[in-house]
């Protein structure tokens, strides 16, 4: 049996089997072998792929995408947001401290399947519960229940202080590759 370590992949952990078949060399079909390696956190490789294809705004805003954990499918986020952004000297506008908790819970569900390469916002509430100033800022987002074509998520916005800023739910359309299915058809964090 051959083990072809270029089919691994860091969030789950694929083999493909090749079993030999006589003289004539390797079998032509092969066997995937698929397991989930639950306590698996994601690798610096992982979070370089996911900041590729950031949009525009996230460095604009002083964003980086800092920890992937998948046991508990959160994406971390620092932010060091410019006074650009800020009304009264340094009150970040709102609408900036949604953006940045949609950016972390986004890629939360892009980070624990890697079969969404889209996700579309249908429902998001913010709830401000401090003042959020220009400067350093730390965003969690995480997938709370994802199905095949709808997630719920969640996020908050700390201080460095660690003083909660604002904390948001969504519901998200996802698109998926075409003819690939996730892992499991829901994936629930909650319990």
């Amino acid at each position: 049996m051959v083990v072809d370590p270029a089919m691994s992949h860091p969030q789950h952990q694929y083999n493909l089997l090749i079993f030999p078949l006589g003289k004539t060399g390797l079998n032509p079909i092969a066997c995937a072998a698929y397991s989930v390696n639950r306590k698996h956190m994601f690798g610096t490789r992982d979070i370089e792929r996911l900041q590729k294809n950031f949009p525009p705004f996230i460095g604009l805003l002083g964003g980086k995408l800092v920890n992937l954990d998948y046991q508990t499918k959160s994406a971390h986020f620092t932010f060091d947001v410019p006074t650009d952004f800020c009304h009264s000297v340094d009150v970040i506008q709102g609408g900036f401290v949604t953006a940045m908790l949609d950016a972390a819970m986004s890629h939360a569900a892009f980070a624990s399947d890697d079969t969404v390469m889209g996700l579309s916002s249908l429902e998001i509430s913010t709830r401000y519960l401090d003042v959020a100033r220009a400067g350093k800022l730390r965003a969690i987002g995480r997938v709370v229940r994802m199905s095949y074509k709808t997630a719920f998520l969640e996020g908050e916005l700390r201080g460095l202080d660690d003083v909660l800023i604002a904390t948001t739910q969504s519901v998200a359309k996802l698109s998926r590759r075409k003819g690939e299915n996730p892992a499991s058809a829901s994936t629930d964090v909650s319990s």
